[in-house]
């Protein structure tokens, strides 16, 4: 049997190696726990610039931050190794506190603070270092003004229909822009822009907008703020359409649609409006003409008048319109046939007026058969109720025979009449 030697008793110990492995634990425990509590540095790249007590600046003094020489600085940390790496690039600012400040202009080399978040714990932080180590930005007054929103159209709008750009709408009409009073100068309207191709109905719709200057052209502010970052826009679009004139015609002394020539100058005119009302309308009436009151030709100036919300397109006004009566000629007849009708209960009428000068209208071909034997007047005295002495009546005038005849100006005829008690009524 082979003899153990010390070492290979000492290899086979269980309770040997426990001990060895507690020193090294220990060991390790010392060294990592030496590691974390010694100071360690790390650099943070593009920390933030904020600005502290901008609302009290602009308030207070009226004055804003207009431009800055770096938005972005590095900040060094230093502390214990286990510290350090909790912290984030967004747990740290570079603060300027802008509370000194009171009059407008370029403030250089001026110090800023680096500021941790809340959950950092500061006790064993410090910081090493920032570059660079000051800043320099420039305040300017604040000011603010309304300006107007006005619009452009870049696009095309299909056959038949018209976009009315002047008449587009913005709500809001106006924008409040605000800032640095430099700035605020330069600014003269909000601007939107609309490109659309082809449209064919009314737009409206939420778009955002530029500020330009007088010249109209866009601005470029990084410091100016505005009330509202778009505005409802309403461009409207109606249909066009060309259409006749018409005069509308009331018949009498004979004439007939065949008897009648009109002529228009213009003859027709452009329209546009809202599509649904647009397509209901196909000719424009200048008014009722009755043709009684004239013998053969008509001419006349007629103001063309559009429905509510019709635009005129051909920007005409009024109308001249010829009215002419073919196959029809007119005579003058007196009548001395004057009849009163209706006469008031208990009393009688007596004509004083011995004839009537008319003039009728007739085809050509009958003018010369009418005599004044077939004409006679009729004096209604139905409203003469109560009414005792000498009146004007009006004269209707009735043709016998001759369906075709009438009378022109058939209102414009009167006869004198007395009125009087009747002798041989019963009282």
């Amino acid at each position: 049997m082979k003899r153990k030697t010390i070492f290979t008793k000492l290899g086979e110990s269980q309770i040997l190696w426990i001990i060895v492995s507690v020193v090294l634990s220990f060991m390790i425990w010392v060294l990592v726990s030496v590691n974390e509590t010694e100071d360690y540095q790390q650099t943070f790249d593009n920390v933030p610039v904020v600005f502290s007590g901008e609302d009290a600046l602009r308030e207070a003094q009226g004055l804003v931050v207009t431009e800055q020489t770096r938005s972005t600085v590095s900040v060094t940390v230093m502390g214990p190794r286990r510290e350090v790496a909790k912290i984030k690039k967004t747990d740290i600012q570079a603060v300027i506190d802008l509370s000194t400040i009171t009059r407008p202009g370029t403030n250089t080399n001026y110090y800023y603070s680096v500021e941790f978040n809340p959950d950092v714990d500061k006790s064993n932080i410090t910081v090493a270092s920032r570059t660079p180590r000051t800043l320099s930005f420039t305040v300017d007054r604040y000011s603010f003004k309304y300006v107007e929103v006005v619009g452009m159209f870049n696009g095309s709008v299909a056959e038949g229909f018209k976009a009315d750009v002047s008449d587009m709408r913005f709500e809001p009409s106006t924008i409040r822009v605000s800032g640095p009073e430099a700035e605020i100068a330069k600014v003269d309207k909000a601007l939107v822009v609309i490109e659309r191709n082809a449209i064919d109905s009314t737009i409206n719709v939420d778009m955002g907008y530029s500020l330009v200057d007088s010249g109209g052209d866009q601005l470029q502010l990084n410091s100016v703020t505005t009330d509202v970052d778009a505005v409802n826009v309403t461009l409207p679009v109606t249909v066009v359409k060309t259409v006749p004139l018409s005069l509308d015609v009331l018949h009498g002394a004979g004439t007939t649609d065949g008897n009648v020539r009109m002529e228009f100058e213009p003859k027709e005119i452009q329209i546009s409006g809202d599509a649904d009302v647009v397509k209901l309308i196909n000719k424009i009436s200048l008014g009722s003409l009755d043709l009684t009151e004239f013998n053969q030709l008509h001419e006349n100036t007629y103001p063309i008048v559009l429905p509510n919300d019709i635009v005129n397109e051909s920007g005409i006004s009024e109308a001249k319109v010829s009215v002419r009566l073919v196959g029809l000629a007119v005579n003058r007849l007196s009548v001395t046939d004057i009849q009163p009708i209706n006469v008031p209960e208990g009393f009688v009428a007596e004509v004083s007026t011995q004839s009537i000068d008319v003039t009728i209208r007739a085809p050509e071909g009958q003018i010369d058969e009418i005599k004044a034997k077939d004409l006679y007047a009729v004096l209604d005295l139905r409203d003469y109720t109560n009414n005792e002495g000498m009146f004007t009546a009006q004269a209707s005038i009735r043709i016998d025979g001759y369906p075709d005849a009438g009378v022109i100006n058939p209102l414009g005829y009167s006869a004198l009449v007395v009125i009087k008690p009747d002798p041989n009524a019963k009282t």
